[in-house]
């Protein structure tokens, strides 16, 4: 087989030019959802933006077993598990938890929504530890390809 010819039939011009706009634009979106989204990895973002909208909608309940507080803020809840419980709850990968907030790195273990709010924390509250305004490039030494994510972003408008 010659890798030059495509594996689907090309409709010919006797074909009605409704059904041949219809037929490409499946095959369009056929070929988009297979090469430049990857269908797993669309579903997974849909996923975690639905579990995110739910934090923000619903107050954050204390993770412990028969604690009923709530909070308005994931740091607060965290804050809370730490100073109440004895335990932190969350799960870190790199530099944030599951919830998208930047975590102390200073073995206090409390949580900040911006890398700011966590750097200013590390200045006050532990003294001699070194802030890391770079975090990003020791933790993610391959730089990202802005040109890829540029059009990646572009077909999903």
């Amino acid at each position: 087989m010659n890798k030059d010819h495509p594996s689907y039939d090309i409709l010919d011009k006797s074909i009605a030019k409704a059904t041949r706009q219809k037929w490409l634009l499946e095959l369009c979106e056929q070929l988009v959802t297979t090469y430049i989204f990857g269908e797993s990895e669309v579903q997974t973002l849909v996923e975690q933006t639905q579990t995110l909208q739910d934090d923000t909608e619903h107050p954050f309940r204390c993770r412990a077993a028969d604690c009923p507080a709530t909070y308005v803020h994931h740091s607060r809840r965290v804050r809370h598990e730490i100073e109440m419980h004895g335990e932190n709850l969350n799960s870190i990968v790199g530099q944030r938890d599951e919830v998208g907030y930047y975590y102390c790195k200073a073995a206090c273990d409390n949580v900040f929504l911006t890398k700011t709010t966590r750097n200013r924390h590390k200045r006050s509250a532990h003294e001699g530890v070194a802030v890391d305004e770079i975090d990003d490039a020791q933790e993610n030494p391959t730089p990202q390809d802005f040109m890829f994510n540029y059009h990646k972003a572009m077909f999903k408008n």
